[in-house]
């Protein structure tokens, strides 16, 4: 049973989900391996992606840097990938014949990461792109922020401390009706409200179900337009 209250479960879990109010919806995952693979019942991969793809296609590794280790047909922009490469900010990442995801690492100060679709996929459930989180997110309107959230006129950050999640703001924030000035611990479904934002952290299996059936993001989150491999003029690789 999820426990939907509680700062503890919130530590011990390595993905969750982050709804932004007008901005869209992000898969978190905080492990330092992340698999994806196909989005099929007992599949047992952090991010499932609705594609012809293999069951278990892609391992990723954060050390001291992101490591892409294949485990199917992988390409980094039209070279392909035989085993453990280095990943770089703007790198295409293409898996099986037609998947394609952009890997950016925005923050300079922060080794969290991004995996923005390029082509038209999802996760189940479908989300605008993953966030590879370290200790610390910042979502904001700055081209820096792990999430840009144009409209917003300040910076938010969400961050591990203690085992837990906390948020800040430098001109505070409203966590669940309770304004303070200094950081606030989370916990699943919290209401974090500012003069111009709201979002909220949930966790996936209060979305998916425990058969694993997806559902998508609900629309008054207002996902952003899909673009295609070719809108964005083929690969960035570097």
């Amino acid at each position: 049973m999820v426990e939907r209250d509680g700062a503890a479960s919130m530590a011990s879990t390595t993905r969750f989900l982050l709804w932004i109010d007008r901005v869209g919806g992000y898969l978190v995952c905080t492990g330092e391996r992340v698999l994806l693979g196909q989005a099929v019942p007992n599949n047992g991969v952090d991010v499932p992606i609705l594609a012809d793809i293999a069951r278990h296609h892609v391992r990723i590794h954060r050390e001291d840097r992101y490591l892409l280790e294949p485990l199917s047909d992988v390409w980094i922009g039209q070279r392909p990938v035989r085993g453990m490469v280095v990943l770089a900010d703007g790198d295409t990442i293409r898996l099986g014949s037609g998947l394609a995801m952009r890997f950016r690492e925005p923050h300079a100060l922060s080794a969290t990461a991004r995996l923005d679709w390029v082509s038209p996929h999802r996760t189940r459930p479908a989300v605008d792109a993953i966030l590879l989180v370290a200790d610390t997110c910042v979502l904001g309107p700055q081209l820096h922020s792990h999430v840009v959230c144009r409209d917003w006129s300040r910076e938010v950050v969400f961050y591990r401390q203690g085992g837990g999640w906390m948020c800040r703001c430098r001109d505070g924030l409203e966590v669940d009706g309770r304004f303070c000035l200094e950081p606030q611990a989370l916990r699943w479904n919290s209401q974090v409200r500012g003069g111009d934002f709201s979002f909220s952290l949930e966790p996936v299996e209060a979305v998916t179900g425990s058969n694993g059936g997806g559902t998508d993001i609900p629309s008054q989150w207002g996902a952003q337009p899909v673009a295609t491999f070719e809108q964005e003029g083929g690969n960035h690789a570097t």
